[in-house]
């Protein structure tokens, strides 16, 4: 990706290396009780080494992924480097199952 970030893969992005994915998979890290952004910034870092991403994950890209989750109203700040999973979310997803 070099210095230019994609949100969406395109012939030149694949999936895997797009901020949408990378948000995604932040998401998978995250719970409803507040985390710092460096605890999971570390949790990320080791996932994505043993994966097959073709690009290295840099702490920018994982800052505009926490940003697209913060713009979607999926997580919100706690305690001013903190961030959670949003209560209503949660009784979203359970709505679902």
């Amino acid at each position: 990706m070099n210095d230019r970030y994609q949100l969406l893969p395109h012939k030149h992005v694949r999936f895997a290396d797009s901020l949408l994915a990378l948000a995604g998979a932040v998401r998978q890290h995250l719970s409803y009780t507040p985390q710092t952004l460096d605890a999971v910034w570390m949790q990320l870092e080791r996932v994505v080494d043993s994966t097959a991403r073709s690009t290295n994950l840099t702490f920018s890209q994982f800052l505009l992924a926490v940003d697209i989750l913060y713009a979607i109203k999926v997580i919100e700040p706690v305690d001013g480097d903190a961030i959670r999973l949003m209560e209503h979310h949660q009784m979203s997803s359970n709505a679902t199952n």
